[in-house]
């Protein structure tokens, strides 16, 4: 038996396992999207339930888990064309792929209304983001049949727990300095909190691990591929607090926090935190409310007319449902998940969740230390690839020269499409010591496995694609 039946063979246990929960919580499906906590495209091995429960790895896609599949119904997978072969290769018959762009694949909603009108369908709201929610009620919202239903009890962690589920990253957070990333944190907090005055919002949960790492200069390894972290980051008018496991943060991650007058708590304490600031709110106003009511006291005994001014603005103030800043709260719609939005409703916040936060378009004005080590990694980058190109290009003519001289050789080349890859790898960690990792795991495919999107050449000869990319730090 090959490893991908192996491998498809054991997440059918795991399918089946899952399915039993279903039906212990009476629940028709359960959708599982590819995302974390916070909305990542790549997310940590801990949070690969999607790939845990289907076999399939691709960077995208969602699960549709039917409790009690029939052979006409089976669970489904919703991804893109990127993936068609691979979805193809990974999935067992227990699946059924739809892939974007297909003729007649329906999209997820389309699929459930037609399917399954009247069900009970649950999810996670911890790791699917409020605009997916919203896009989801949107498209039931005529459909009375469909339920949907937030799960917390996870039916997949419950089940991955007995297969060996990877343990919480341990992975060293470490801190950015000025001269490679061009701009303090003092200066990033000053700059969001006037984008946050503008929207009239006092706080801002910042979600996307990337905002968290570009807005306080860290980065760590938490995610495959992305030099990023689990975190969040709470920015209030006078007050900054990351949310993280603090045994990862480094010594120089700590004092650099310190120095920016950065709050650390528990990546788990971030309900705390939102619950501790809303009491501080409930308070102030409280006060607030207790002086405004003895000035006005005051007033009338001044004048009956000044009694009565009060009054009515009092009553108007009252019936405004205009948000105030004090009441109200930023969370990004793609990166924020309806579960964080739901906690934050049942605080007291108001929602103001119209717009992303601006980190992202901040992040794509480059300063001049980002330009400069950005035009300097790709000079680094150029020689490790000249170093790889003409390695490749050597072994190759050196095997070719080979079986021409012995017309009776019948012997194979040792390189494949996986080593040849490694080797690309190796020579970028032999050119600088900056060097990161990979940015995504590298396209290295020939034949057959070379007839992927990105890719659409047609020649006599089998055609090599590498497609790479990969992370340095600072620039030397």
């Amino acid at each position: 038996m090959s490893t991908l039946a192996v491998a498809a063979q054991t997440m059918d246990a795991a399918l089946a396992n899952v399915q039993l929960k279903l039906q212990e919580q009476q629940l028709d499906l359960f959708l599982v999207p590819s995302a974390d906590a916070h909305g990542s495209e790549y997310v940590s091995k801990r949070d690969e339930r999607r790939a845990f429960v289907t076999n399939f790895t691709g960077s995208a896609g969602l699960a549709a888990v039917v409790a009690s599949p029939t052979e006409l119904k089976t669970s489904c997978l919703f991804t893109d064309s990127r993936y068609k072969l691979q979805s193809k290769n990974q999935l067992s018959s227990s699946w059924t792929a739809y892939i974007a762009g297909d003729k007649n694949a329906p999209k997820l909603t389309e699929w459930l209304k037609k399917n399954y009108p009247t069900s009970k369908v649950g999810f996670d709201p911890r790791h699917a983001s409020i605009a997916t929610v919203q896009s989801w009620k949107s498209a039931f919202k005529n459909s009375t049949g469909i339920e949907l239903i937030e799960v917390l009890d996870n039916p997949i962690d419950a089940v991955w727990e007995d297969f060996g589920r990877v343990p919480p990253s341990t992975a060293p957070i470490w801190s950015l300095p000025t001269e490679l990333s061009g701009e303090a944190v003092s200066s990033k907090i000053t700059a969001l909190r006037k984008n946050m005055a503008e929207k009239k919002t006092r706080i801002a949960v910042v979600s996307a691990l990337d905002d968290v790492a570009w807005l306080l200069n860290l980065r760590g390894s938490d995610i495959p591929y992305t030099p990023l972290f689990i975190a969040y980051c709470v920015v209030s008018e006078s007050t900054v607090t990351l949310c993280v496991n603090q045994n990862q943060l480094s010594t120089e991650a700590t004092d650099a926090l310190k120095e920016a007058n950065v709050n650390v708590e528990s990546y788990d304490n971030i309900v705390e935190v939102l619950r501790s600031m809303a009491a501080t709110k409930a308070t102030t106003e409280a006060a607030t409310k207790a002086t405004t009511k003895t000035i006005d006291k005051t007033k009338t005994t001044v004048t009956s007319d000044s009694s009565t001014v009060n009054a009515s603005t009092s009553s108007s103030s009252s019936s405004t449902t205009t948000l105030t800043p004090s009441t109200t709260v930023w969370l990004d719609p793609s990166s924020a998940n309806w579960h964080l939005r739901s906690t934050c409703q049942k605080l007291g916040y108001s929602i103001y969740s119209q717009v992303p936060l601006p980190i992202a378009l901040s992040k794509a004005i480059k300063n001049q230390i980002e330009m400069k080590a950005i035009k300097k990694a790709h000079v680094i980058d150029g020689v490790a690839l000249c170093k790889y190109f003409h390695w490749l290009e050597e072994t190759m003519a050196q095997a070719t020269a080979e079986r021409e001289q012995d017309p009776g050789w019948n012997g194979e080349l040792t390189l494949d499409e996986v080593n040849v890859a490694d080797q690309l790898y190796k020579y970028r960690q032999e050119t600088t010591s900056s060097f990161i990792g990979n940015s995504f795991s590298t396209i290295s495919s020939s034949g057959p496995n070379g007839a992927i999107v990105v890719c659409c050449l047609a020649s006599v000869r089998p055609l090599f694609q590498v497609c790479t990319g990969c992370c340095f730090m600072g620039s030397h």
